[in-house]
């Protein structure tokens, strides 16, 4: 059973879908890609009712803008200040908060750090790969088609465990 589903309105710097990484597969040339602070996603994980390394938005310096298009649940962002909005209005980092169909997610702009994790209640549903959902955009592989979110982007999220 899915979950909400997001649309990317525009993408930011630098989004792409990490989790705890793709191990044990190193020695076939693939790396681990995988979340740059993996502390900070897993918190962000946990807060949203997750397993700790289920695959979530990892966001580079400025974020993107994406509308909740259907569902509802709930979000967290730990990690880097980048200025989290919900329909405009500042929202906390560091916490569990609800978010329904029509709820416009944004950022105002770096205060500080580099990276921040958004993670939707369910996780966000794309292939597994080689025990991994993470973005390699090097080799194309994992993620949203193995690339950085683009604008039009629809994302699914698994059904939430908390609702």
């Amino acid at each position: 059973m899915r979950g909400m589903i997001l649309t990317c309105d525009s993408p930011g710097m630098l989004t792409t879908i990490q989790d705890g990484g793709r191990w044990g597969h190193q020695g076939e040339g693939m790396p681990v890609a995988g979340a740059m602070d993996l502390q900070s996603m897993r918190i962000a994980n946990i807060l949203a009712g997750n397993e700790e390394n289920d695959s979530c938005l990892e966001i580079s310096l400025l974020g993107p803008r994406m509308t909740v298009a259907s569902g509802e649940g709930v979000l967290a962002v730990a990690g880097a200040d980048l200025g989290f909005l919900i329909n405009g209005t500042e929202a906390s980092l560091w916490t569990a908060l609800s978010i329904k169909e029509g709820d416009v997610l944004s950022f105002s702009g770096h205060k500080s750090g580099c990276r921040a994790y958004l993670a939707f209640s369910g996780g966000i549903d794309v292939p597994l790969i080689m025990g991994s959902r993470s973005t390699y955009s090097r080799a194309k592989v994992g993620g949203f088609e193995g690339r950085p979110l683009k604008k039009g982007d629809r994302l699914v999220c698994g059904k939430p465990p908390l609702l």
